[in-house]
């Protein structure tokens, strides 16, 4: 498995599988068909309500905890500093585990709150303030954020000597924030790639009848697996959700495809430009 390094000296897989709105019923299978494949990087939650299927799916494997990377995220209802401290330990508690290899801010904004609110920003950096006390006391291995644009990561860089190590933006061919995906390589921090298929779009029969790029991807055997190495080859990591077991070893196939530099430049250009998830530029 390529793997990515974190600023800790920790490694990353470029490639685990997502949990956004998995069934709880269809967790403990899903996780034991992405092991069996070789996954080993697993995301949730804390608004995926998941968290304890994750891990006790991950526990019925009997794979090794140190062989895992488990992450999860902090919930907008969760921000500040001291919600957001009692929630990841709330987390492990529900979790069972004694740490968490990534806890994520999962979204710029809190709860409630005007998108303009300049409470936002005092918010989230009391939230990011909590996950740094966490990591030194060993609770968590590694902190980052999610949906952070480069206004969001500026004051943070501005208020706090410490960078987190990921940050995981909607990212794929039709919605490709480059400049903060540049902004966070410069600054060693890891882009982790969520909705990089485009919520389904890009393998959608009406698009690939489209879009001449993605009718010869699917002609070469799989779109899926192609787009995922797209990101993986920018050293992007990748979490392709399915609870279907075909699907989970076709993304795990990603690995070993090949994608052709015109195939590439082709995604890099794909003439459409579509956000599909919430626009985290909105929040002050």
């Amino acid at each position: 498995m390529k793997t990515l390094p974190l600023s800790t000296g920790d490694t990353m897989s470029v490639l685990g599988l997502g949990t956004y709105e998995m069934p709880k019923d269809e967790v403990s299978q899903a996780i034991r068909t992405a092991m069996n494949s070789g996954y080993r990087l697993y995301d949730t939650a804390q608004v995926y309500k998941n968290q304890k299927e994750v891990s006790e799916g991950i526990k019925a494997t009997g794979i090794d905890r140190k062989s895992v990377f488990i992450t999860t995220k902090v919930a907008t209802s969760n921000q500040g500093y001291e919600r957001a401290k009692a929630s990841v330990r709330e987390s492990l508690e529900t979790m069972g585990v004694e740490y968490l290899d990534l806890v994520l801010i999962h979204w710029p904004g809190a709860k409630g709150l005007d998108l303009q609110s300049r409470e936002h920003k005092s918010l989230r950096h009391g939230s990011y303030r909590a996950l740094l006390e966490l990591q030194k006391e060993g609770a968590v291995r590694n902190v980052g954020v999610s949906n952070f644009m480069v206004g969001h990561l500026t004051g943070l860089f501005e208020e706090f000597e410490e960078k987190p190590q990921v940050n995981q933006i909607e990212l794929s061919p039709i919605c490709f924030p480059r400049e903060t995906a540049d902004f966070c390589q410069a600054n060693g921090v890891v882009v982790q790639s969520y909705s990089t298929l485009g919520r389904g779009l890009l393998l959608s029969e009406e698009w690939v009848q489209r879009y001449p790029v993605l009718k010869n991807l699917k002609n070469q055997g799989s779109i899926s697996a192609r787009v995922l190495k797209w990101a993986i080859n920018k050293n992007f990591c990748v979490i392709p959700k399915s609870i279907t077991p075909s699907r989970i070893e076709e993304n795990f196939s990603a690995l070993s495809v090949d994608l052709s530099p015109e195939d590439e430049q082709a995604l890099d250009e794909f003439p459409v430009s579509h956000r599909t998830c919430w626009d985290p530029n909105t929040i002050l």
